[in-house]
Order: structure tokens, then C-alpha cells, then sequence
């Protein structure tokens, strides 16, 4: 089965108020983890990436501690899954922020909703890597970790 596939049957669209439960457990992880106060739809590129730009391991951890905190259910060893699980809750977060929007999205057909996360998860996506990318062109000094 494949990734979206996967991310589609997890309780995040069976009960629609569980992406605010997990999103609310995530942003409290990552703010104790980086001692500031995080915000997913609002998160610093220094939050996200490592120095390598890779997806930090904190977050696929924290994904992965949903299990047993908050019944998040997932393979909890398929890493790539838990960071696109977050990279489309970053997304959901931003194009339906409010519970009535994630309801209406949840109403979808399952093919609307398999274009919309895979879409979502390109888009937040590329977002990140430009922002890396006009970082790093904005920047007086050598740099050579760019993601390409």
C-alpha cells in the first residue's frame, strides 16, 4: 500500500477533531525540544531541518510517540511515513484552519482527498526547500549543504 494510502487510514481522518489533538501534542514536544514556542503552520526552517536540510529526527520521534501518549496508530517504524504524516498535518493546518473546513475536506471522496494530501505535501514541501534555498542565496557566506 502506499504512503498516502497509509496516512488516509489513520484516526486523523476518522475523527475530526484528532489533527487539533495531535497537532496541540506535536507543537508542546517541539517547544520543549527547541525551548521556544512552536507553531506548525509557523515553524522556523532551523525547527524543520537539521544542518544537513533533513527533516529532524525529533519530529518523526514525536510522531512516533503519538502512539502510546494519544493513540496515534501507525507504523511507528516507517519513518518517511511520519514525516509526510507531518508534513501534511503542516499543510492541513494552513488551508483548513478551522474544524468546520477540516470537516468539509474529511466529506471529501477518497480520491479527492489522496489528490489534496499529496498535493498539500509537495506544496509545503517545495515551500520549505525556497525558503532554504533564498536562505542559503541570501547568505555572505560559502554554503554548501544546498538540497541540490
Amino acid at each position: 500500500m502506499n504512503k498516502v494510502d497509509l496516512i488516509l487510514e489513520t484516526i486523523l481522518f476518522t475523527k475530526n477533531k484528532f489533527r487539533g489533538l495531535l497537532a496541540a501534542f506535536l507543537q508542546d514536544c517541539l517547544s520543549r525540544d527547541f525551548h521556544i514556542q512552536v507553531e506548525l503552520n509557523n515553524l522556523p526552517c532551523a525547527v524543520i531541518f537539521n544542518d544537513n536540510n533533513v527533516l529532524r529526527e525529533e519530529i518523526s520521534l514525536r510522531i512516533r510517540e503519538a502512539k502510546p501518549n494519544i493513540g496515534f496508530e501507525h507504523d511507528t517504524n516507517d519513518k518517511l511515513l511520519q514525516n509526510l504524516i507531518f508534513l501534511f498535518l503542516v499543510f492541513s493546518i494552513n488551508d483548513y484552519p478551522s474544524n468546520d473546513e477540516w470537516e468539509s475536506f474529511l466529506n471529501q471522496t477518497h480520491d479527492v482527498k489522496r489528490n489534496i494530501i499529496m498535493t498539500g505535501i509537495k506544496k509545503i514541501w517545495m515551500s520549505y526547500q525556497e525558503e532554504i534555498i533564498e536562505n542559503n542565496l541570501n547568505n555572505d557566506t560559502i554554503v554548501d549543504n544546498l538540497p541540490f
